[in-house]
This record gives structure tokens, C-alpha cells and sequence, in this order.
């Protein structure tokens, strides 16, 4: 098996493929002390210009990592195949784990979707209205996602957020493999032990849509002071 993965390998590596690392530990100091994560970004061999797994996977991953778990039962409503998602084609990026025993770690699992209007982000971060949140607070992260993208307020909840054709060429490369990653919005779901439903957290890629680094801060330092986030010298 060994023997077939790296000739499999070596006749991709022959053939210009692109590699890029797979498995991340990243260190996180907190005031109890050092705390590590493991992040896996799979490449299928043989297998190019491909999502990095189905999410359908995901229930019986989840339920055998977190014993008795609810967590899997919101999944089939939100895959590629489920009616909520069906518009959103969420795709599995990323899986992360806390290096600690199963009972006390957290699943933490990246989707990438080609999509960024806002309705989709309502879709995602409600997970289709199970998740409560208040209306004030999503128009809050609306507006801040407009500042971000350097977009005007009357910028319609159903379009797209634009961006350049032509990616930024000094980075391009790292992405080869994986031109999913280059459009889109990214969704880290993080499945605890305990509650029936995840905590999501949406990364806008401002390295591919809004304006320079000098008109990105300047929106970000706005929408700050407009929501009492700046702290000022008494």
C-alpha cells in the first residue's frame, strides 16, 4: 500500500504537481497554559481541482468522536444535498481537532462555499432559522461585511459581493490544487461536546474581495467607531 501511494506520488510529483502541506499543529497560549490543535487539509492522490470530501461523512464521524451526540442531526439538512444548502453547495475544507482526550475536544470543521451574498450568510450562521439570532445583530455583521468589502449599504441581501477576475498572482500558486479556495466565503462550524447545534463563525477572504489594505482598514476603523468598538484617550 506504502509501496502504491509513493509511486502514485513520485509520478505526480514528476508531472508538476503542486504540493502543499496536509497536516498543521498549531500552538495557542492561554492563561492556563499551552493548548495545541491539529488541522488535516486532505489532497486526495490522483484526484485534482476536487472538493476535499463530501459532508455527508460527517454525521457518523461526528457521532463516533463525540458519543452520543445530537450534533449529526443538523448535518443532513445542511449538505450539498439537503434542501437548506442546496443553493450554498457547502463544501468540506478543513477538519480540526483539540489534542486533548475525545470527551473534551472540539470537532472543528471549515466549509467553503462559492457564495457571498448576504442571504447566504443569514442561511449559514441561522443554519436555515434553528439558531436564534437577533435581527439587530445580523444587520450588524451586514453592515460590517459591507464595510469590509468596500460595498455602498444599498447593495442588495440576494447579489453577489464582487471581485477581481484576475486573482492577486503572488499568491495564486498556493492554491493550485484547490481553485475552490480562491472564491467564496469560509464557515468554521465548531462542534462541541455537549450542545445539539455548533457555533459558526464566518471568514471573509479579504485577500480576494474589497479594496486595498489602506481603504479595507479605513472601513474597518468606520464601522468600529460607528459601534462604540474604538476605545479613545480620556
Amino acid at each position: 500500500m506504502l509501496h502504491r501511494i509513493a509511486s502514485v506520488v513520485a509520478s505526480e510529483a514528476a508531472a508538476g504537481t503542486h504540493f502543499a502541506t496536509t497536516i498543521v499543529v498549531a500552538a495557542e497560549w492561554l492563561p492556563g497554559g499551552l493548548s495545541l490543535k491539529t488541522y488535516f487539509v486532505p489532497r486526495r492522490l490522483s484526484q485534482k481541482n476536487a472538493a476535499l470530501g463530501g459532508v455527508g461523512r460527517i454525521p457518523g464521524a461526528a457521532g463516533a468522536y463525540v458519543p452520543g451526540e445530537s450534533c449529526h442531526a443538523w448535518v443532513p439538512q445542511h449538505e450539498p444535498r439537503g434542501q437548506c444548502a442546496e443553493p450554498i453547495a457547502a463544501t468540506n475544507s478543513m477538519l480540526a481537532v483539540d489534542n486533548v482526550v475525545s470527551e473534551k475536544s472540539h470537532l472543528k470543521f471549515y466549509f467553503q462555499t462559492p457564495h457571498t451574498s448576504f442571504a447566504s450568510v443569514r442561511e449559514i450562521v441561522t443554519l436555515g432559522g434553528r439558531i436564534p439570532v437577533a435581527d439587530s445583530h445580523l444587520q450588524d455583521l451586514r453592515s460590517l461585511l459591507l464595510a469590509i468589502n468596500g460595498i455602498d449599504s444599498d447593495f442588495a441581501d440576494q447579489q453577489e459581493v464582487p471581485c477581481p477576475e484576475q486573482y492577486d498572482p503572488s499568491a495564486i500558486d498556493n492554491f493550485v490544487e484547490l481553485p475552490i479556495l480562491l472564491s467564496g466565503y469560509l464557515y468554521y462550524f465548531d462542534i462541541a461536546p455537549g450542545p445539539a447545534l455548533p457555533s459558526i463563525k464566518l471568514y471573509n477572504p479579504v485577500r480576494r474581495y474589497g479594496p486595498d489594505d489602506r481603504a479595507l482598514a479605513g472601513g474597518i476603523m468606520q464601522w468600529m467607531d460607528a459601534h462604540g468598538r474604538i476605545l479613545r484617550a480620556v
